[in-house]
């Protein structure tokens, strides 16, 4: 997703979420933490979602590095080591 467009979606949803706090509550303190904490759901969603897009991203290349003939049940086989001093 285009950086600015999900900052700005975040902004507004960190907003809708002050204000419907406050208006609920009546306490800013308690507005105040609610978006704290709304905050770092986000937070730790956005780096969950990112984290598994980086490994999946790895294991596809991974599997495409190994041929298909070194792919056993789902995972590519370990490389073999040869030793070359002789």
């Amino acid at each position: 997703m285009y950086f600015p467009k999900a900052f700005i979606g975040m902004i507004v949803a960190l907003v809708v979420v002050a204000a419907g706090m406050h208006v609920l509550s009546g306490s800013p303190g308690i507005a105040i933490g609610a978006t704290l904490a709304t905050w770092l759901l986000l937070q730790l969603g956005y780096f969950l979602v990112t984290t598994g897009m980086v490994v999946n991203e790895h294991r596809r290349r991974a599997r495409a590095a190994a041929g298909p003939s070194a792919v056993v049940s789902g995972r590519p086989e370990p490389a073999s080591r040869t030793s070359d001093a002789g």
